[in-house]
């Protein structure tokens, strides 16, 4: 009895084995190079996001103080007249609709074709009552695809939703002996419904920025839920379950500044 016990109270937590047929197919850098900030400092960069938004660009903004290198970084819904991240929030959390139709707004309104790139990234609190987190993933697709067509001097790069970490311990297991899900286990799976329609769509493209797969150890922090894989937040990348800590906002930040710097030059920037 001892022995099934422990079992069960090892199966409760998130583990590091490797996912099996994973659609990821290459790992994301997570160091940015001089002269990834190089090329950064020359693009206009629309973000619309919400908190673990602002954790990303707290990150970005400490590195930059590190490598001493003038990135500006300002809260504006106004055209872009000069180079630097520019965010702004987008609808409400819990209401992923919303954020598309915010984000449509200011960039139709707004900032109109005066961005290099922009992106628009979802919170981890948008799942947890979404229905049908594939057809959001399809929304969202299709919302980037109508922006792209009437801007076609911008980049949009989608984003993949943050994750959060699941309940371990006692509670939990006590849960499973119960025949319930602990707390984070279905929120995570319709994150990474989302995930892998988003993986999918972009596989032949390398525009996508997987924030997901990053916050998982690349699929290595996972759980199991109806006999697959689903990936979770690593604990040391966060303080609360979902926001970043400052070692996550330094991971994620250097992978992002990589990221945009090569998804689109500067010298291909109009």
């Amino acid at each position: 009895m001892l022995a099934v016990f422990i079992a069960l109270a090892a199966g409760c937590g998130q583990h590091g084995a490797e996912r099996p047929n994973s659609s990821i197919a290459k790992a994301t850098p997570t160091t940015a190079s001089a002269q990834d900030w190089q090329n950064l400092s020359q693009l206009k960069i629309a973000f619309g996001h919400q908190s673990v938004g602002e954790n990303v660009l707290s990150g970005i903004e400490a590195l930059a103080r590190e490598h001493d290198v003038a990135v500006s970084v300002a809260e504006t819904r106004e055209a872009l007249a000069a180079p630097g991240l520019h965010h702004f929030k987008i609808g409400r959390n819990g209401e992923p609709q919303s954020k598309l139709q915010d984000f449509d707004a200011a960039m139709s309104n707004d900032i109109a074709g005066t961005a290099d790139i922009a992106l628009m990234k979802l919170c981890y609190m948008d799942f947890d009552s979404e229905p049908n987190p594939q057809q959001l993933a399809r929304d969202y697709i299709a919302e980037l695809d109508r922006l792209a067509s009437r801007f076609p001097q911008t980049t949009f790069v989608p984003v993949t939703a943050p994750l959060t970490t699941v309940q371990t311990g006692p509670k939990a297991l006590i849960k499973k002996l119960m025949g319930k899900e602990p707390a984070g286990y279905e929120a995570n799976a319709k994150r990474q419904l989302f995930n892998e329609t988003l993986r999918q769509h972009y596989a032949d493209r390398d525009v996508l920025f997987d924030i997901a797969s990053i916050e998982s150890g690349f699929g290595k922090v996972t759980i199991e839920r109806d006999g697959q894989p689903v990936e979770t937040l690593s604990p040391e990348l966060t303080s609360d379950g979902g926001h970043l800590n400052d070692q996550g906002k330094h991971l994620i930040g250097n992978a992002l500044v990589h990221h945009l710097a090569n998804v689109a030059r500067p010298d291909q920037a109009e």
